[in-house]
């Protein structure tokens, strides 16, 4: 999702603060500042986030509440590996703009969304098919099945735009433009608070969906936040070959798997962990 006003990205300038520009220590931690503080704003907003949503959530009741926390860590949980492919791609993207070429860095994107092409969206409709399952193993209170399921499994159906996500804000920080990062997860925050108004409580005329209407709120968000991306990447990078045939190289695909797979198994243990606690959680409580 993009606002019609929103103005195209300037173009790179020899003014625009680079580590390799840097000469004094006050240089490079201003610089450091500059590209971290945006990092930082967008993940804090995430934090903003889980609380609106565990309010808004909550005021279901406790095994609504309990639904979507185990699919939020389960969702994490599926996904974990593949959003390694965001350190991958920044690697590769500041790398390539270290070397001055542009369309190097271009092309780890593009190798990110062949993987997203492949492998994850196959992967995320088979495990579509198995939300009951998973949610039987996880709870044993048949309420918070009952929620959960339609919700991990609409979840399920985006998680290729949350990897197209973490696979573009790896580019946009590789190349020295967090604040890309920070503009587009505020629109798809913002998105999705206001979807869950609408859809959980039943506001402006559409049904009430409750805990399903909170996954599908989730869902339309990044697809919002994945067509943002695409169209500043278009507008940024075009001319270094963004979306066009034979801008690939062979073996980017590779290199993007190769620098991403430790972040992935990282993110993969740690959401492990987590889901154990949820269940560990669950068991103590009954």
């Amino acid at each position: 999702m993009t606002r019609p006003s929103e103005p195209a990205l300037p173009a790179p300038s020899s003014s625009e603060p680079t580590l390799a520009s840097a000469t004094t220590l006050r240089e490079r931690a201003r610089t450091i500042l500059a590209l971290a503080l945006p990092i930082i704003g967008g993940m804090a907003s995430q934090n903003v986030l889980n609380i609106v949503d565990t309010a808004m959530v909550g005021q279901l009741g406790s095994p609504a509440l309990g639904a979507v926390g185990f699919g939020g860590v389960v969702h994490w949980l599926a996904a974990s590996f593949f959003l390694g492919m965001g350190s991958g791609v920044q690697a590769i993207a500041a790398r390539r703009t270290g070397e001055k070429d542009t369309r190097g860095a271009v092309a780890s994107v593009h190798g990110a969304l062949i993987v997203v092409a492949l492998l994850v969206i196959p992967y995320a409709l088979l495990l579509s098919t198995q939300t009951d399952w998973i949610y039987n193993l996880l709870s044993d209170d048949k309420r918070v099945i009952e929620l959960g399921a339609p919700y991990l499994r609409v979840r399920l159906y985006a998680m290729c735009f949350v990897v197209c996500n973490y696979s573009f804000r790896g580019y946009w920080n590789g190349i020295g433009r967090s604040t890309v990062y920070l503009r587009t997860i505020l629109v798809i925050h913002v998105v999705n608070i206001f979807l869950n108004w609408v859809l959980i409580f039943g506001n402006l005329g559409f049904p009430k969906l409750g805990v399903t209407g909170a996954g599908i709120a989730s869902a339309i968000a990044v697809a919002c936040g994945t067509l943002t991306y695409c169209v500043l990447a278009y507008r940024h990078s075009r001319d270094d070959g963004f979306l066009t045939r034979g801008a690939t190289p062979p073996g980017t695909v590779r290199n993007v798997l190769r620098l991403s797979v430790p972040a992935g198994m990282q993110n993969l243990f740690m959401s492990a962990g987590f889901v154990a606690l949820y269940r560990i959680a669950q068991l103590l409580g009954t």
